[in-house]
């Protein structure tokens, strides 16, 4: 396993954990996320702040957790693959969908994120546009 593979594991352990403040010390000051134009939350995030308000965006639309990811390293960048379980607050349907993201790594913290939904259709009607 890859440093970065280590690095991506403990952001995680540390957003499940709620230690909010020391993942984003993971997260490279210059970090942008990609979301998808059609979603409820789209376009471009950047730095550590932009990470919270996509995640302020996220979470106000819907309960999400993530399972069964696998995750595989080359060089600077690390695939995650995952099952998506959002349950949306407004109507409390539920979708399970697959979720792909890029993860590229500058001096060892996580300085792109670039998300791509099995379904994005799918959580568009969900969620909201």
């Amino acid at each position: 396993m890859g440093k970065n593979t280590r690095t991506l594991q403990s952001f995680f352990a540390l957003i499940e954990s709620g230690a909010i403040e020391e993942a984003l010390e993971l997260i490279d000051p210059e970090l942008v996320i990609h979301e998808a134009e059609s979603l409820p939350y789209p376009g471009d995030f950047h730095g550590p702040a932009g990470f919270v308000q996509l995640a302020e965006k996220v979470f106000g639309l819907a309960d999400l957790s993530i399972s069964d990811v696998r995750l595989l390293e080359d060089g600077d960048t690390v695939v995650s693959r995952s099952r998506a379980t959002f349950t949306a607050r407004a109507t409390g349907r539920v979708l399970e969908t697959e979720v792909v993201e890029l993860y590229t790594f500058r001096d060892g913290r996580i300085a792109d994120i670039d998300a791509f939904y099995k379904d994005t259709h799918a959580v568009v009607e969900l969620l909201g546009s």
